[in-house]
């Protein structure tokens, strides 16, 4: 087949496809490579490659190709360079999400005992507030246990006597 036919057969892009492509392609590229080599990495340790991993890596794809074209745009590299970096964001993004998931649970882990604290002084407030309405024969309860839970109380039917 001659080089004229190969060019009468071939699909022709529009030019903001192209542009795309041109400007993309490679962090696409970079990302597939990183990807693969994060499966492969698991696989040489031994670890199963789950549905749901693959599910949890598609939904931060884009997010792994934002990171990975601001540092290409402020490194200010092309090509294969850039999808060089692009796989090194693919694959080094797992340990990032671990250490800043792992540092909220240290944060949280810290604010636990102050929240227990807290939580037993509502306790006691709502206990005072209950003895109080008890004693005194107030009915100023709207319902509202503090705890989420609400309390319907229906209003006191007519007896119908037959």
């Amino acid at each position: 087949m001659s080089h004229q036919a190969l060019e009468t057969n071939a699909v022709s892009l529009s030019p903001w496809m192209e542009a795309a492509v041109i400007k993309y392609g490679w962090i696409w590229v970079g990302v597939g490579f990183g990807f693969a080599a994060k499966y492969g990495l698991l696989m040489k340790r031994g670890k199963p490659v789950t549905v749901r991993m693959v599910v949890a890596d598609m939904l931060l794809i884009g997010m792994v190709a934002l990171i990975a074209f601001n540092i290409i745009v402020k490194l200010g590299l092309h090509g294969e360079a850039s999808a060089l970096v692009t796989s090194l964001v693919a694959v080094g993004a797992d340990r990032g999400i671990r250490m800043l998931t792992d540092r909220f649970w240290r944060q949280v882990d810290a604010a636990l005992p102050d929240m227990g604290r807290v939580k037993g002084e509502m306790r006691q407030i709502d206990q005072i507030e209950r003895s109080r309405a008890a004693l005194t024969g107030a009915a100023d309860c709207d319902g509202d246990d503090l705890e989420g839970v609400h309390i319907h109380r229906l209003p006191a039917s007519p007896r119908i006597e037959p």
